[in-house]
């Protein structure tokens, strides 16, 4: 548990300063770029999604976020699904399920 709020520490000391930049610029990449990918039916899924910048912009029927850093479910917005695990262990999500992944 102290490697997660380690993890979470880490985090803050290296994105909190520009996170409204961060998330500015994901906004306009998402809408100019990454939609076009995604169909409004779609399940997506963000691996590795750090704050969620991506997951929290990206329209799309189910959303849903993995990610090892314990302050993640507070950060990637309403309506997405949060996981809290190793991306590296086999993942919380059932098998055919998803149609794209970040």
């Amino acid at each position: 548990m102290e490697i997660l709020q380690d993890l979470g520490k880490e985090y803050q000391q290296r994105f909190a300063a520009l996170a409204p930049y961060r998330d500015s610029v994901w906004k306009i990449l998402i809408r100019d770029f990454f939609q076009r990918y995604v169909k409004p039916e779609a399940t997506v899924l963000d691996l590795g999604c750090g704050w969620g910048e991506f997951i929290r912009h990206i329209s799309a029927q189910r959303r849903i976020a993995m990610d090892l850093n314990p302050d993640m479910p507070s950060r990637v917005g309403g309506g997405v699904e949060t996981i809290l695990q190793d991306c590296s262990q086999p993942w919380q999500v059932a098998d055919a399920s998803l149609d794209v992944v970040f």
